[in-house]
């Protein structure tokens, strides 16, 4: 009976126009109260809030928009702050909540993209089921409900990748400049969104040839993309260039090979290289636990857990098979993946270090959701199937979410 009427909900819905509407509306709505709850209080609050907010106060008691200045690891644009900033101005005094708000908000946004990503490469049902996934993926949800300015970056992250792939897709000048936009803009944000800047340049050259487009015409593309990002992030990046021993900072200390030695027991490069391809790989490729020394990484992931729900493991494996059998059409989120393990783990100090890692997660979830709509279209004659993918959906999400409430019960910040 109650696959039935799920079953008569989901026609409707399919039938509508606005469906993709709808569909994001409800993911939104059920997104929302995993980030809610007890956001003052869980996790406690952090070193990294305390300093955003001491650079917010400062920047409010300027009264001058200078988005442009070095925030307090000098490894981001202080634009980054100005979204809680305009919560404060909005009426929400307590300065801590309004980080979290920031996070939270900005991660809801980041399902929007993601969606409509899933979307083009499987449909809206299983895109629907991904994202419901996705966006209560415990890993997710810590950075959607702390005051770091790093889900800036995978919000605006998502957004490049989708604006690509349609400017791909239609070819209109119109979806390439905005790539250029949020290019731009992603400059300002964490290091990490330099992966998906390359990947998707690189991602449209090689669309370019495949499609058999004029060279020309492929290569005026990219040179929009960049002239643009460039012109939006001019005034970033005068400071870098006049301040590159600050902006490259943080870069340097966590540089593996400037860590002090032992390093884990370590003593030579070699070796030290060797394990941090191991821990990297056992964490983010096979997804198992690995135990950091790094005070820091058990801020961003359950290091005693897997890094994905066990539940979801196999689909990723079938996943990155089912891309890599379609790697025409996917060569891009390996290119994100990639370098994102290579550049955010395996060259920086205690991987996994769920911080770095965060661009890898939309990726992994993507994979997922591929591996999803494959089984859905294996069984698509199937009685029920649809009712059972969207219990085993819907079981995984309430699972991550409550683990993530046990993890806060002894998360160390």
């Amino acid at each position: 009976m109650m696959s039935k009427k799920i079953a008569e909900i989901l026609k409707i819905i399919e039938k509508h126009k606005n469906s993709t509407v709808i569909l994001l509306f409800i993911l939104v709505l059920l997104a929302l109260a995993p980030r809610l709850w007890g956001l003052k209080n869980n996790p406690p609050l952090v070193v990294d809030e305390a300093a955003n907010v001491r650079d917010i106060n400062i920047l409010i008691n300027l009264n001058t928009f200078r988005p442009q200045d070095f925030e307090w690891g000098f490894g981001q644009a202080t634009l980054v702050h100005y979204p809680a900033i305009l919560l404060i101005n909005s009426g929400v005094h307590d300065e801590y909540l309004a980080l979290r708000l920031t996070s939270a908000i900005l991660s809801v946004l980041a399902l929007v993209p993601f969606f409509l990503i899933m979307r083009r490469h499987t449909n809206n049902f299983i895109a629907f089921l991904t994202t419901l996934l996705f966006s209560y993926s415990y890993f997710f949800l810590q950075f959607s409900r702390v005051g770091w300015t790093n889900i800036h970056m995978l919000t605006l992250s998502m957004y490049l990748l989708w604006c690509t792939e349609r400017a791909v897709e239609t070819k209109k000048r119109t979806w390439f400049m905005l790539t250029g936009l949020f290019s731009g803009l992603l400059i300002y944000t964490y290091r990490a969104g330099e992966i998906i800047i390359i990947a998707t340049l690189i991602y449209i050259l090689i669309k370019s040839f495949q499609e058999k487009i004029h060279l020309k015409r492929g290569l005026v593309n990219i040179v929009l993309v960049i002239a643009i990002a460039l012109i939006i992030s001019m005034p970033w990046d005068i400071t870098i260039f006049s301040h590159w021993d600050q902006y490259t900072l943080r870069e340097r200390v966590v540089y593996v090979f400037n860590a002090p030695k032992p390093y884990h027991g370590l003593f030579d490069n070699a070796s030290i290289l060797i394990y941090q391809v191991y821990a990297a790989i056992k964490a983010f490729v096979f997804m198992l636990p690995h135990i950091s020394g790094g005070i820091e990484s058990q801020r961003y992931l359950p290091l005693t857990f897997t890094t994905i729900s066990p539940f979801l493991i196999p689909l990723f494996f079938l996943g990155v098979f089912l891309a890599i059998k379609s790697f025409k059409n996917t060569f891009h989120w390996f290119i994100i993946f990639v370098l994102g393990l290579v550049f955010g783990q395996i060259l920086t100090v205690d991987p996994p270090n769920g911080s770095r890692g965060i661009i890898l997660l939309p990726i992994i979830y993507l994979l997922i959701g591929v591996a999803i709509f494959s089984i859905y279209k294996w069984y698509e004659k199937r009685k029920n199937l649809k009712f059972i993918l969207i219990v085993f959906s819907c079981v995984v999400a309430l699972l991550d979410f409550l683990y993530y409430i046990y993890w806060m019960t002894w998360i160390k910040v």
